[in-house]
């Protein structure tokens, strides 16, 4: 993640093993990873991270966009 450590908690050291092993397999298919989550498209669950910018314009059209009110005639 931009030369910083990518770290996630597991209950067992079997379940980080496992994790370990799916991390190792997307990297030997060459699967990208993704920057910001530090995981492979793979585990990420086919949802890619919002820059700030799609999340703001996803909330605006979810909003109901820019709605054009019509001017009052005063300047």
């Amino acid at each position: 993640m931009d030369g910083e450590p990518f770290h996630e908690s597991h209950k067992t050291k079997a379940l980080a093993d496992r994790f370990r092993a799916k991390l190792l397999r997307a990297a030997d298919k060459g699967e990208p990873f993704d920057t910001v989550t530090g995981l492979p498209d793979s585990l990420r669950g086919g949802r890619a991270a919002l820059s700030f910018l799609d999340l703001a314009l996803k909330y605006v059209d979810a909003r109901g966009g820019w709605r054009r009110q019509p001017s009052s005639g005063t300047a």
